[in-house]
C-alpha cells in the first residue's frame, strides 16, 4: 500500500477497527455530512430490534447545526442514536414519541 493511503496497519488492526463500519461511506450518510468536512463520524451497528448508530463529534472541529441537521436526517433510520464528544461520555439522543 502506498505510503499516505489507507490504514498501515489494516491486516493486523485491532478488533475495534475491524467491527467499525463507517455510515457514511456505507452510503447511510449524506455526503453533505462528509467526516472530513463535519468532524462527525458514525458507526451503526445491529441492535435488538433494528439498526444503532454512534456519532463520534470532535468538539473542537463540529458544527452545531450540521450535528443537529445530521441527528434528525438518522432518527427515522436508526432505533438508537448516540452522540460521543471525543473524551467525553455518551450522549443517548430520546426517540421522539410515536402516536
Amino acid at each position: 500500500m502506498p505510503e499516505g493511503h489507507g490504514c498501515g496497519i489494516y491486516r493486523n488492526r485491532p478488533r475495534v477497527c475491524q467491527r467499525f463500519s463507517c455510515a457514511w461511506r456505507d452510503g447511510l450518510i449524506e455526503e453533505r455530512f462528509r467526516p472530513h468536512d463535519t468532524g462527525i463520524i458514525g458507526d451503526w451497528d445491529a441492535v435488538p430490534g433494528g439498526l444503532g448508530i454512534v456519532l463520534t463529534v470532535d468538539p473542537a472541529r463540529y458544527d452545531r447545526n450540521a450535528l443537529a441537521e445530521l441527528i434528525d436526517s438518522l432518527s427515522p433510520l436508526f432505533k438508537e442514536v448516540e452522540v460521543v464528544y471525543t473524551g467525553q461520555q455518551r450522549l443517548p439522543i430520546p426517540r421522539p414519541q410515536t402516536r
